[in-house]
């Protein structure tokens, strides 16, 4: 299992002796020696350029829009999926986080960022040329669109669930694209995680580590740095050269 999860675990069960303890119905808590095993370490995979070109070769209609605006704003499905025609702003081309969903269940005013006391410009995302426009031919195509409707709804209009999206529409684009025989890099299995933490990567060269974090809409600016954004050898390499050009003058 992974190493966030067998930590949680120690700090369950540590904390459920504890109670016991406290409760008396034990002496003495079985958990306060728990330690740590030495963990594998855990792997961040992250889509190359190369690979979204593929995915997006086989991705149509709202789908391949809901793909793009993840990998360019870096929403959490939680988000994306709780947000209706009212939340586009195309005329300052921004989406306005205002709820969010959580296993079908709609969290009114409530994002996985942001409370009473957090910074109202998390909830603010900024949305490129191309991407509002895509936006807004997606809600041009049915008729009878309302402001309260789901952008990325399903044919019956209800809001997605995470795993269902991931297993029904993302996963037959994936294996389209791993079938053609002229690419010889397999496109691992998706998820919003690996789809945020692509946006950091491929974002880390193009702005500043706040920039990122705001895109990722983190109140602490190392968050994205720490957990998202990861090394990618091409650019090391340039980063060696370029050093190495300098150095030997």
């Amino acid at each position: 299992y992974s190493g966030s999860l067998i930590r949680h675990l120690r700090i369950f069960l540590r904390s459920v002796f504890s109670e016991a303890v406290e409760q008396d119905f034990i002496a003495k808590s079985p958990a306060r020696l728990l330690r740590v095993p030495n963990l594998k370490p855990v792997l961040k995979p992250y889509l190359t350029i190369e690979q979204i070109k593929r995915l997006m070769e086989h991705a149509e209609g709202a789908d391949a829009t809901l793909l793009r605006l993840a990998l360019v704003t870096g929403l959490r499905p939680s988000e994306i999926f709780a947000l209706s025609w009212k939340c586009l702003d195309p005329k300052n081309k921004l989406l306005h986080i205002r709820d969010s969903i959580y296993r079908g269940d709609f969290r009114e005013g409530f994002t996985k960022t942001t409370d009473e006391n957090s910074d109202k410009n998390l909830t603010v995302v900024f949305l490129p040329d191309s991407l509002c426009t895509e936006l807004q031919e997606l809600r041009k195509r049915p008729q009878d669109v309302e402001d309260e409707d789901y952008i990325f709804a399903t044919k019956w209009g209800h809001c997605w669930y995470k795993e269902n999206w991931l297993r029904r529409q993302l996963e037959p684009i994936r294996a389209k694209a791993n079938a053609d025989p002229a690419y010889k890099d397999p496109i691992p299995r998706v998820n919003f995680q690996i789809l945020r933490r692509t946006c950091a990567t491929l974002a880390q060269h193009l702005g500043s580590p706040r920039d990122i974090a705001t895109i990722l809409r983190h109140t602490n600016v190392n968050t994205a740095a720490l957990n998202y954004v990861q090394s990618e050898q091409v650019t090391v390499r340039r980063t060696q050269q370029k050093l190495a050009d300098l150095l030997y003058i």
